[in-house]
């Protein structure tokens, strides 16, 4: 049973939740949870520990927001996609938003394989 203060994504780790975040709220792995994905997404291997830890996830169940930019590490092959309102991502999604992650590493991820 996990912690009611953890959540558990489809990179294997778990992400904290903390309530009094408000929608669109988003969390930064640590550096265990970097290892973990690049773990889990092999394709990840080419990121840095650091860089890692600067790509923001969205939060598990958070709606997608209209017209911002997305991109699913755990389905690199769909490429980016565009939110619309009341789209909920389906849960073992692994979402980076545009606007949280340095341009740089928008780049390079959305650069995939």
């Amino acid at each position: 049973m996990e912690p009611k203060d953890q959540a558990s994504s489809a990179a294997g780790e778990c992400r904290p939740i903390d309530p009094s975040k408000p929608p669109g709220s988003t969390s930064r792995p640590t550096i265990e949870q970097s290892k973990l994905l690049r773990e889990r997404f092999s394709w990840l291997e080419r990121f840095t520990d650091d860089e890692l830890r600067e790509i923001t996830l969205t939060n598990d169940g958070e709606p997608l927001h209209e017209g911002m930019l997305y991109f699913d590490i755990s389905r690199p092959e769909q490429g980016v996609f565009t939110g619309r309102e009341g789209v909920v991502p389906p849960r073992d999604a692994s979402l980076v938003r545009q606007d949280d992650v340095p341009p740089r590493l928008w780049s390079k991820l959305t650069k995939f394989p």
